[in-house]
């Protein structure tokens, strides 16, 4: 039977007899009486009437389209909701039975819709179970449990899936949890994505290894990202002190400056950056010279992104080193 509400004069009342369950309401709260002589315009003007406006706080648990609604066209606007989501979602009870869920989730458990309602997440996923049990029970005590990844085992149904699963639980008017909203994306196409660009980039970065010169990469300002091993190599700079401006450290004292001076030059005019100086080889005990060259990368929005270049041993070491460094500075003062 579909129930009348008579007497709704306040949104508090619309709101309550909502969550009650009641299908429809009238009374001052949608209409004041009328005058019969204005009944017939009021009725042909109903369908364009603004919304109501509801207090803060009421606005956004309830509308006027709920209440009109007919409970079995809610339940199916809700399942168009549930099931047209991108990620699979149920709702677990305190007993973790399945009390409802969406057919992304039946299919990522490999099992029909019909079979998990009534029926407990250790009987429908027993492999995954030992892993979420003591996350949907934090989700029972009341914690968000929110992007906790698992893979499932290769031997049970899409085996070998990486999902991203979310728990929060699920609260009743009195504030109690009566159980846990479940989440589960899918995440495995990512991560095989993020394994195949890890392995391009390892064959990547072992063919640079193999090359004469040592590749490296600088922001807008001069601070080092990235760098060939070859360089840690001939400084014997730890991983993390070359980062940032430390890279400067392993220079010759009287290059630092000159080399700085040079990089400020092409930063403001973003012209290829192209300088010699000096490093400290201590397997060697000797100073090797190296001469950077390098070039802008320019963004969308006309900005320099980052710089990329190469290092490379001058042959004849501190004599060509100095020599080119001479020839720099006059053609500087030349200039």
């Amino acid at each position: 039977m579909t129930t009348v509400a008579e007497g709704v004069e306040t949104a508090e009342q619309a709101e309550m007899l909502r969550w009650l369950g009641c299908d429809l309401a009238q009374g001052w709260f949608f209409g004041r009486p009328v005058a019969a002589a204005a009944l017939q315009e009021l009725v042909a003007g109903s369908g364009n009437r603004p919304p109501q406006t509801f207090p803060s706080g009421v606005a956004d648990r309830f509308s006027l389209g709920s209440v009109d609604s007919l409970p079995a066209q809610r339940l199916a606007q809700l399942q168009a909701v549930y099931d047209g989501a991108p990620v699979g979602l149920a709702f677990l009870d305190r007993e973790m039975r399945y009390r409802n869920l969406n057919r992304r989730l039946a299919n990522m458990n490999g099992r029909p819709m019909e079979e998990h309602l009534g029926r407990t997440v250790q009987e429908m996923v027993p492999e995954l179970f030992p892993s979420v049990e003591p996350l949907i029970r934090r989700a029972l005590d009341g914690e968000a449990i929110p992007g906790v990844e698992v893979t499932k085992p290769e031997s049970s149904p899409n085996g070998g899936r990486t999902l991203l699963l979310s728990y929060e639980p699920a609260r009743d008017e009195a504030g109690e949890v009566v159980g846990v909203s479940v989440a589960v994306a899918d995440v495995t196409p990512l991560k095989r994505a993020e394994a195949a660009r890890a392995e391009s980039e390892a064959h990547f970065r072992h063919m640079i290894e193999l090359l004469p010169q040592i590749p490296w990469i600088i922001d807008a300002e001069g601070r080092a990202l990235d760098v060939s091993q070859r360089w840690l190599e001939i400084t014997g700079m730890p991983d993390e002190h070359w980062r940032g401006f430390g890279w400067m450290d392993a220079l010759h004292p009287e290059d630092v400056a000159p080399t700085w001076a040079a990089m400020r030059e092409a930063f403001a005019n973003r012209q290829p950056i192209d300088v010699v100086y000096r490093v400290w080889q201590p397997s060697r005990e000797a100073w090797l010279a190296l001469r950077s060259r390098g070039a802008p990368r320019i963004g969308e929005d006309g900005e320099v992104v980052c710089w990329y270049g190469c290092l490379e041993p001058l042959e004849g070491g501190t004599r060509a080193a100095a020599d080119a460094m001479d020839a720099e500075d006059a053609w500087r003062a030349g200039s």
